[in-house]
């Protein structure tokens, strides 16, 4: 039998209590006992979407994802409890609380949950044994309903203890009825948004669509613990008070809120008593719609989802006669011939690898969160402007922190771009008549630094040339370079194999990660060089001829690699 943690042991015992009503719908009990067992172990080693945005080493195997997403709902849980300190109206931290608590439930349902509720596997597995339709549609219910208390559970509760202080034992029963029913409302919007999806698009932009949902969430998290209390500082929103406005009778948060309303200080306006009337009837009246409307449908979609397994995308090619954004800086920046095909077949790669994104896109977010943070420090543009102001001294740290962040998402791509899933089909570089495989590495390199590096290095330019002048430049070239040197020192140092060759669980080995802190560090002593320099023109100037011409050198000799230096992956 499997060996089942202490929190799913509670969950199942609790679930199955009602065993007799479970036999008069038919079910086997025992065999439902089985079933869920094996589906709660089965969810302990599927890695959730904090596992697979992070950079962590994955080739050990999990068997504690439940309690890691529970911990990350905890935390996220903790984060909301600033809704009932913007305010001392109920209703207006009610509806703080509930946007924040339907957005990222919706989103972590969607991440972590879609692997659950997608799962077409028991049709496979448990459908052909002796196994009756009640026994079969009650485990997939009851196993769902366990899924979605795992994560609900810990995301509220903090958010109960503090309505329970604060407002009273009363209010935290209500915070409790408001919370089970916007999580069944939630449950109804993610069937609607899925079956939405299905219909405008194929089922395989519909697994796109999921990861970058993956990626989107991994970023409101960071974001939300760097911004939010932030944002609750600035004088504006202290002491909101949320009104009865009919308009506000479209936002679902609203409805909870009222509901929590009326349960603490009993109001007689309209507006708030239909609001709450609202909370009590569409979630019942939203379960009604997917038993009785979604789930023939959705059924159906899951079997096209299954038949789609092993759909590729293949781009559609026109001859239009236009160089597309890719070829043209291919010509501009790479030589023709390997070094070109390289680079093209790094940058579609790189747009394309669902993996890859997964563990490189979750950076730029950062990055824009970092700049959404610095950007709140400022009462006014005309204090954002003053703190990028060239001509003082105390911008210098601000602006150095802008020029370098942006340029660290590339290094992180290149710390990505040699692991794929599909690792097998590297044979096509050993096959091809290459010489050398420099030019595979330069062309890598080069697509990385143009996609990811480039673009964030010409929006800083333009915003520091509208502060400051052209002298702007200066400070933007010498960080370019310095980035671009760490980039080829990065493939040339940590990276022991071609882009996309190895299998994904061989990232991040012990040697490449001294390998990447010490470029970190090396990193960091160029941009202290940079800062020290930040004054005087001339010694920037220095600087940056110096890194430029180490940055060519090192492409240079890069793009001399012979085979002997790579390693192979055996498979």
């Amino acid at each position: 039998m499997p060996k089942l943690n202490i929190i799913n042991q509670s969950l199942l015992g609790a679930f199955m209590l009602p065993k007799a009503l479970y036999r008069k719908a038919g079910a086997n009990t025992t065999q439902l006992r089985t079933i869920l067992e094996y589906k709660l172990m089965m969810d302990d080693r599927r890695p959730n979407s904090f596992h697979q945005t992070s950079h962590k080493k994955q080739d050990k195997q999990i068997s504690m994802a439940t309690l890691g997403t529970m911990l990350m709902s905890l935390l996220m849980g903790l984060l909301f409890i600033i809704a009932f300190f913007a305010s001392e109206d109920v209703l207006t931290c009610g509806v703080i609380y509930f946007s924040m608590f339907i957005i990222m439930l919706a989103l972590t349902l969607i991440t972590d949950f879609t692997s659950v509720l997608i799962d077409i596997r028991d049709n496979f597995i448990i459908l052909p044994k002796p196994v009756n339709d009640a026994t079969f549609v009650i485990a997939r219910i009851v196993h769902i309903s366990i899924h979605v208390c795992k994560l609900m559970l810990p995301m509220a509760l903090p958010g109960l203890i503090t309505a329970f202080v604060k407002f009273g034992p009363i209010a935290g029963i209500a915070l409790l009825a408001g919370v089970l029913l916007s999580t069944v409302f939630t449950i109804f919007l993610i069937n609607a948004i899925y079956l939405l999806v299905l219909k405008v698009s194929s089922p395989q932009k519909f697994k796109n669509i999921i990861s970058y949902i993956q990626i989107v969430f991994a970023v409101l998290i960071y974001g939300g613990y760097q911004i939010v209390p932030r944002l609750f500082e600035k004088s504006v929103l202290k002491n909101t008070v949320i009104g009865e406005a009919p308009a506000l009778l479209l936002a679902p948060p609203y409805w909870f809120a009222a509901l929590l309303k009326e349960s603490t200080q009993f109001s007689t306006h309209p507006v708030v008593l239909i609001a709450a009337a609202l909370a009590l009837l569409m979630p019942v009246l939203g379960i009604y719609v997917v038993v009785r409307f979604f789930a023939p449908t959705f059924n159906q979609k899951l079997a096209q989802i299954s038949g789609s397994s092993g759909e590729s995308a293949v781009a559609k090619t026109t001859s239009t006669g236009h160089i597309s954004y890719s070829q043209w800086m291919a010509n501009l920046f790479t030589q023709k011939g390997i070094e070109q095909a390289s680079f093209l077949f790094s940058w579609r790669m790189m747009l394309r690898n669902r993996d890859f994104k997964l563990k490189v896109y979750p950076a730029i977010g950062y990055m824009l969160v970092i700049f959404a943070v610095s950007f709140l420090r400022n009462n006014s543009l005309s204090d954002l402007a003053e703190g990028l102001d060239l001509s003082s001294r105390k911008s210098n740290i601000t602006i150095m922190m802008l020029l370098y962040i942006t340029g660290l998402v590339s290094i992180t791509s290149l710390g990505q771009m040699n692991f794929s899933e599909h690792y097998k089909a590297a044979w096509m570089f050993r096959v091809t008549p290459v010489a050398t495989p420099g030019p595979i590495l330069s062309g890598a390199v080069k697509a990385s630094i143009i996609q990811f590096q480039l673009p964030a290095f010409m929006l800083v330019a333009v915003l520091l040339t509208i502060i400051n002048g052209p002298m702007a430049l200066l400070h933007v070239a010498v960080a370019f370079c310095n980035l671009s040197l760490m980039a080829v020192a990065l493939v040339m140092l940590s990276n022991d194999y071609l882009p996309w060759s190895a299998p994904v669980n061989k990232n991040n080995q012990g040697s490449s990660v001294l390998k990447t802190l010490a470029l970190m560090f090396a990193l960091g002593i160029l941009g202290l060089l940079h800062s020290l320099a930040f004054p005087y023109w001339w010694g920037c100037v220095a600087l940056g001829v110096l890194a430029g011409a180490a940055a060519w050198f090192s492409f240079r000799d890069l793009q001399k690699t012979g085979w002997n230096r790579l390693k192979t992956y055996q498979y």
